[in-house]
């Protein structure tokens, strides 16, 4: 089996603050989307995710 691709789940306290380290880290821009009250940002294979504690 040959392996696509990864990711990784971040969860973070201010997304907003988070995002633009993880742009200049990753080298590309975030694509945000808010799905079930969870604010996510994806950056190059991070997965940033900000919401209401489970």
């Amino acid at each position: 089996m040959e392996i696509l691709g990864t990711s990784l789940r971040v969860c973070v306290d201010d997304l907003e603050t988070a995002v633009p380290f993880y742009e200049r880290l990753a080298g590309t821009p975030a694509l945000r989307f808010e799905r079930g009250g969870v604010k996510v940002a994806a950056v190059g294979c991070f997965l940033l995710m900000s919401g209401p504690a489970a």
